[in-house]
């Protein structure tokens, strides 16, 4: 769990089996939804052959030590400064 983006060759994995897990004709989402819901992940078969996961933002800072988060990529550290920041609504 490093709470970083997956990569070029992970997105093409999820990308690809997502054509067929969430394809209309399929069954429109249905199998990319019965598989999360009875996988201990809560993952799609994407998910699990490119070994990703999905993380909501808030709950980034729980599996991210600070230390990982000063070191990673730019844009996401943009991102965790954006969930530790109020909106100015």
């Amino acid at each position: 769990m490093e709470g970083k983006a997956p990569g070029l060759v992970k997105a093409f994995i999820r990308t690809f089996l997502k054509v067929f897990e969430a394809n209309p004709m399929m069954l429109g989402g249905g199998i990319a939804g019965i598989v999360a819901l009875i996988t201990k992940k809560r993952q799609r078969l994407g998910d699990m052959l490119a070994k990703t996961y999905v993380v909501k933002r808030e709950d980034v800072g729980k599996i991210t030590s600070h230390e990982k988060v000063v070191q990673a990529e730019p844009s996401f550290v943009e991102v965790v400064r954006t969930i530790n920041e109020p909106e100015l609504n």
